[in-house]
C-alpha cells in the first residue's frame, strides 16, 4: 500500500494502545463484537467527529461498536452492505458448497 500510496499510514496494531490518533477510517476486521459480552475493540468517543467506523462482523447486522458509533454521531458502514450479496454468489465459484 505505502509503495502505490507513499503518504497513507497503516495502524496495524489496536488503536487503544495509541492515544490522540487522528484517523478517517476504524476498521475492526477482530472477531469482537460477534457475542454480546465481547469488548469493544476500541472505544468510539475516543474518535475524533467524521471518522467512518466500519465493521466486518456480519452478525450481529449491528454490532455494539456500531450502536456506539451511530450514539456518537459518528458514519458507520456495516458489513452486511457489501458481503451479503457477495455471500450469495460463493456456490457459483465452489460449486461443492452447494451440496453440503
Amino acid at each position: 500500500m505505502n509503495a502505490v500510496l507513499p503518504s497513507t499510514h497503516l495502524q496495524d496494531e489496536p488503536l487503544r494502545s495509541t492515544s490522540g490518533v487522528l484517523c478517517d477510517v476504524v476498521i475492526n476486521a477482530t472477531p469482537l463484537g460477534m457475542k454480546v459480552s465481547d469488548a469493544l475493540p476500541i472505544d468510539p468517543a475516543s474518535l475524533a467527529p467524521g471518522t467512518l467506523v466500519v465493521d466486518v462482523i456480519m452478525e450481529p447486522a449491528t454490532t455494539e461498536l456500531l450502536r456506539r458509533s451511530v450514539e456518537r454521531g459518528l458514519p458507520i458502514h456495516p458489513a452486511t452492505t457489501d458481503a451479503r450479496p457477495s455471500a450469495s454468489g460463493v456456490p457459483r465459484f465452489f460449486p461443492a458448497a452447494e451440496r453440503r
